[in-house]
């Protein structure tokens, strides 16, 4: 059982590009969120430190197995924005869980998935997409 919200502190990396390659650009935080938190895509906000603005986001903690790695990520898909966050201090809070983290067989199987996954978070979000 996870207990919501968690909260996740940490500072915009750049990734690997492959989620800007399926257009759904992503903040890739350079930390973790705590060790008991299950792989899989969840529905959350991302604030902004600086500026206190609140972007709704699905937010992936995982090893993407689509792609054969295995270190696992932190990354977030701002639904409604876009930007340069490199170098920025964020927080991620995480209010549900959507779905567990899976492979797929291609990239666009993936990027499918993703369009999916984006209306389900907007949806718990209670947001329009």
């Amino acid at each position: 059982m996870i207990n919501f919200p968690i909260e996740i502190r940490g500072t915009v990396v750049r990734g690997a590009g492959r989620g800007t390659a399926l257009g759904f650009p992503t903040a890739n935080l350079d930390t973790r969120p705590p060790a008991a938190m299950p792989y899989g895509i969840y529905a959350g906000w991302v604030t902004h430190n600086s500026t206190n603005a609140k972007h709704p986001a699905a937010i992936y903690w995982g090893t993407r197995p689509t792609f054969g790695a295995s270190e696992p990520v932190l990354e977030a898909y701002l639904l409604n924005e876009s930007g340069d966050w490199y170098g920025h201090e964020v927080t991620m809070t995480l209010v549900a869980f959507v779905r567990d983290d899976i492979a797929f067989t291609t990239p666009a199987a993936l990027a499918f998935q993703m369009k999916r996954d984006a209306q389900d978070v907007a949806n718990k979000l209670g947001i329009e997409r």
